[in-house]
Order: C-alpha cells, then sequence, then structure tokens
C-alpha cells in the first residue's frame, strides 16, 4: 500500500489519511486498484474505500456492493464498531465478495466451473 496525508491547514476536521493498493481475484487474476480514505476521526467512523479505476455501467449495475464514485458499501461497514472493527477485518470482509463478484464486465467473466 502506498501511504498519502492530505492536510488542510487550520482545518483539522478535513484532514484524512489516503491508502492506495492492490486487491488480487483468484477468479480472473486480475489486480484492482483500492482506495482506503481514512477520515481524522477514525476509528469513530469506518474508512471509506473506493476501486480506483473507471468501472463500465455494466459493472456498477451488476455489483451492489459498488457505489456513487465507485465506492463500496459492504455489511462490516455499516456495522461499524469503533472498539472492535479494525482496517484487517475490513480488508478480510472484502477479500471474498471481490473474489466472488470481481469488478469486470459480465462478458470478461470465466465461465463458472
Amino acid at each position: 500500500f502506498c501511504i498519502n496525508f492530505v492536510a488542510f491547514p487550520g482545518e483539522a476536521a478535513n484532514n484524512y489519511l489516503v491508502l492506495k493498493g492492490f486487491m488480487t481475484s483468484s477468479i480472473t487474476k486480475g489486480n484492482y486498484p483500492l482506495k482506503l480514505i481514512i477520515p481524522v476521526n477514525y476509528p469513530n467512523v469506518p474508512p471509506k474505500v473506493y476501486f480506483d479505476m473507471q468501472l463500465t455501467l455494466d459493472v456498477v449495475k451488476r455489483l451492489d456492493y459498488i457505489g456513487d464514485q465507485n465506492m463500496l458499501t459492504i455489511t462490516y461497514m455499516k456495522h461499524w464498531n469503533p472498539i472492535q472493527s479494525t482496517l484487517a477485518e475490513l480488508l478480510a470482509n472484502l477479500i471474498p465478495l471481490v473474489d466472488k463478484n470481481p469488478p469486470v464486465p459480465a462478458n470478461q467473466l470465466p465461465p463458472p466451473v
């Protein structure tokens, strides 16, 4: 992962940390760029996770875990607990989802086994 800190002088509430890396699917063997945005009030609020790539409308409509601006919405984030939730668990919940339903057009998915 690559790490960037974005600071807005005089506006500490708007500061955040950006982590960038890749998630690999064992189905498509593809590497999908991810961007995690960690807000200044983390862990009280969950990070935001995005696919950091262009997605076709087919992909966005087909996969219910992708929302506006390629933001990922999964159950784990909806039930975020600042005491128990971690980035490692977030990624552990995300990996099987992306592996099962990778962000590629339906015509590029391998046939079912």
